[in-house]
């Protein structure tokens, strides 16, 4: 095979059949350009290329008149200092196919000729150093995986026409670089997982016309301090923002009836939050682990609070709960240390497992009349600074739920409670006095473990003691 360290053009396209994959074409203009003619001031004219495509089978083909899709030849190669390629295009195309210049990773810019109208999936995926990529007006249609992974790219100006049903799946993510970015107005659909990872995005206008936003559409974008939600969204699909660090401000539309599970998961400056009324449910661990969060302001129909959905919200202080909410499922205020109090609705009648646990600050707990209620394992656990309990419920049992509330100092159970569990008072360290039912039947012999302060000493001689 002839050098090209010597020459200023190469007419002949080495090593290859009348027809190769795209894709292994594209690694091979990869590896000539990474091998052979790095640090090389030249253009590479390449005269004989492929310059037909079938659709079907993703190949490329040579002088084949009975295709219909046709690409741009192929013309020359500008390659930089350092060895990066730059292709050049000759003529006019409708389709660039998919993983056209995938894993081209010394790929640096792309202008698209007039008259293209799509973006194949996967066509710069894994180009790495792609910084500059020009899409002509002409464009109605970007497919998955577009621009996966283009790490140095930093900023793209979508077309005006592209199709109102938006952004596909992907076509973004990973792109750490980019930071900034706009939409055509027109735009309703913004597909799953579009700017996911994209670490650099501070700032994003979304389309006065967008109606949905999928699911992990904006996750990982490290960067993005705010967003504005245009009022025409009616739909936000989970983990919509999650790792999202840096935002700070968020406002909802009235639209949004579902608010989907993980969307704001470890938005750790998300200070506040008003959830419109138009929210008529949660899902689950809505807010987890968003740690500098201080208060919220939850939509007045919700009948549930779902799994974790304030965990690890470590700043939080308050919040006030409707007062149609008949349940607080399994560890909603788990290690909320900052909430200091909490009005737990008539209505509810439900409390899970973990539900308080290790909510530090919290004094009093007062559980409202509710026939059948339920009080999960652990609900109080680690209450540290818990020290009045009111129980108007109708509980049943009690299993680990008031361990290592170390500060509680008396309580009295209501007649229903028929069975206590292990450790149900353990390290209750000042606890002094409880009044125990006649109802009780069995109990667990470790439920006042470490209650060094507790001057009942016959509280349990009419119970059978046993391991339950």
């Amino acid at each position: 095979m002839t050098s090209v360290n010597s020459v200023t053009s190469y007419n002949k396209t080495p090593g290859f059949d009348d027809f190769v994959p795209f894709a292994q074409f594209a690694h091979f203009i990869h590896k000539i350009a990474y091998y052979e003619i790095s640090l090389i001031h030249t253009i590479w004219k390449m005269v004989n290329t492929f310059d037909e495509i079938d659709e079907t089978s993703k190949v490329f083909y040579k002088n084949n008149s009975t295709v219909t899709h046709i690409i741009p030849k192929i013309s020359s190669f500008f390659i930089n200092k350092d060895g990066l390629l730059t292709p050049i295009y000759d003529n006019p195309l409708q389709k660039l196919p998919s993983f056209a210049f995938w894993t081209c990773k010394n790929l640096v810019s792309v202008t698209l000729p007039p008259g293209i109208t799509s973006i194949g999936s996967s066509a710069f995926d894994g180009c790495e150093n792609l910084k500059s990529v020009v899409l002509p007006k002409s464009i109605k249609d970007i497919q998955d995986n577009a621009f996966w992974n283009c790490k140095e790219l930093t900023q793209i100006t979508i077309p005006p026409y592209l199709d109102k049903m938006g952004l596909n799946d992907m076509i973004f993510i990973g792109c750490k670089m980019l930071v900034e970015i706009d939409l055509p107005d027109y735009l309703i659909l913004i597909k799953e997982f579009t700017f996911s990872g994209c670490e650099s995005l501070k700032y994003i206008s979304l389309p006065k016309n967008l109606e949905i936003i999928g699911s992990h559409v904006f996750s990982g974008c490290k960067s993005l301090e705010y967003i504005d939600i245009p009022e025409k969204v009616h739909s936000i699909g989970n983990n919509a923002f999650e790792n999202c660090h840096n935002l700070r401000s968020i406002t909802l539309p009235n639209l949004v009836t579902l608010l989907e599970s993980y969307i704001f998961h470890n938005c750790t400056h998300l200070e506040s939050m008003i959830l419109p009324d138009s929210i008529h449910k949660l899902g689950e661990c809505t807010f987890v682990g968003c740690t500098n969060l201080i208060n919220v302001t939850l939509p007045k129909y919700i009948t549930s609070i779902p799994i974790r959905t304030f965990e690890n919200c470590e700043s939080l202080k308050r919040v006030d709960i409707p007062e149609g909410v008949t349940e607080i499922d399994h560890g909603v205020f788990m290690n909320c240390k900052s909430l200091e109090y909490i009005d737990i609705p008539k209505n509810v009648s439900i409390i899970g497992n973990n539900a308080f646990k290790n909510c530090h600050t919290i004094r009093t707990i007062t559980l409202p009349k509710n026939e059948s209620f339920f009080l999960g394992i652990n609900a109080f656990t680690q209450c540290i600074n818990l020290e009045s309990v009111i129980i108007h419920s109708d509980i049943r049992r009690l299993d680990k739920t008031f361990d290592g509330c170390k500060k509680l100092v008396n309580i009295t159970l209501p007649s229903t409670i028929t069975s206590l569990g292990p450790y149900t008072f353990r390290n209750c360290k000042n606890l002094e006095t409880i009044t125990l039912p006649d109802s009780i039947q069995k109990c667990d012999e470790s439920i006042f473990d470490g209650c060094i302060r507790l001057k009942n000493e016959t509280l349990l001689k009419n119970i059978t003691s046993v391991p339950i």
